[in-house]
């Protein structure tokens, strides 16, 4: 195609540091700014949730198009295309002129991100995937992806603006651009961030061990009473997070951030249905989890009761009818 490109599932990954290249270095690389290359990205992420989202377990040989999950280099595409959609406002020279982004595609930047984390929830939910030897729970995975991409972007962008001198945006934007981001939508992640752009990380890749992923079984479920969980289950009780790399910062007592700063807002939103497993390592009474509870769902409680009662309270049709009937005769 004159003037375009072609982009290939399978070249996900070289996708992404393209476009990243293209962010850093401006004009310097390219003759075009190609603007419309996200609009590509995320029809490329609508057919892939779409595949996704009606059937998790499909062939790979009848879909050639959507990288398969059950493999390494499948599951990695899939994280680094969400990894630029996630930072799709940062990567945007738009959003540092004034003019900026108009609404239609920013609607668009947030459909095309619910969906990358609504697709990665679907992967969670019918794959466990394992760090080296060791199963780690997957949303543990795409946010160590997210924040070693994320810190990349900042260090390449700082590193090129003293080496090249490239005209666009100034990397100090860029960093406080990225770091509001997270602020936003991944606070417990914003001190790791900062950790690894200060010891300036330098890889847009996957940089820990080998990844394998296996279908979830009943043997991979686990009871939060442990003498209810078998052996199998036991030992595959996944990772919260990695010892030799950590991403959430622990307190004294040993709890995460991440237990306190990802109730509401922080992390993927499409994880809402994992974060209780979250705190399996802590030991709670049944009194203090039974006050959990009802703190959680009081609102919930009140707000149905409250439309209970509206319910009653309000007249029904038929007897708006009767009356206003009985009101004609009487005059």
């Amino acid at each position: 195609m004159h003037g375009r490109f072609f982009y290939a599932s399978s070249l996900s990954q070289p996708i992404a540091f393209a476009m990243v290249h293209s962010f850093v270095l401006n004009l310097g690389l390219t003759n075009q700014l190609q603007s419309e290359r996200f609009t590509f990205v995320r029809r490329l992420m609508a057919m892939w949730y779409t595949r996704y989202s009606q059937d998790p377990i499909f062939d790979p040989s009848s879909f050639p198009h959507v990288p398969d999950a059950k493999t390494e280099d499948g599951l990695k595409d899939l994280m680094t295309i969400a990894n630029v959609l996630e930072l799709a406002t940062v990567l945007d020279r738009r959003s540092y002129v004034s003019s900026g982004i108009h609404w239609m595609e920013l609607v668009e930047m947030g459909s095309s991100r619910s969906m990358a984390r609504r697709l990665l929830a679907i992967i969670a939910q019918h794959f466990v995937i394992y760090v080296g030897e060791q199963p780690v729970a997957p949303w543990v995975v795409f946010q160590r992806s997210l924040v070693e991409f994320a810190a990349a972007v900042v260090v390449y962008k700082e590193d090129m603006s003293i080496a090249c001198k490239v005209p666009g945006c100034p990397p100090i934007k860029v960093k406080e651009k990225m770091l509001a981001l997270f602020q936003s939508n991944h606070p417990h992640l914003l001190p790791k961030l900062q950790s690894l752009i200060d010891s300036r990380v330098e890889y847009l890749s996957w940089t820990g061990p080998t990844i394998s992923i296996k279908r979830r079984c009943n043997d991979h479920n686990i009871f939060r009473r442990r003498k209810s969980n078998t052996a199998a289950m036991l030992k595959n009780i996944p990772l919260r997070d990695f010892s030799d790399f950590p991403i959430y910062i622990q307190t004294p007592n040993g709890e995460y951030n991440a237990v306190t700063g990802d109730r509401g807002k922080g992390g993927f939103s499409a994880f809402g249905k994992h974060r209780i497993d979250l705190q399996l390592n802590q030991t709670w009474s049944p009194s203090e989890m039974l006050g959990r509870l009802l703190r959680a769902r009081h609102l919930r409680v009140w707000t149905l009761m409250w439309m209970v009662r509206k319910k009653q309270t309000m007249p029904r049709p038929r007897d708006q009818e009767v009356r206003s009937t009985v009101d004609s005769v009487e005059r």
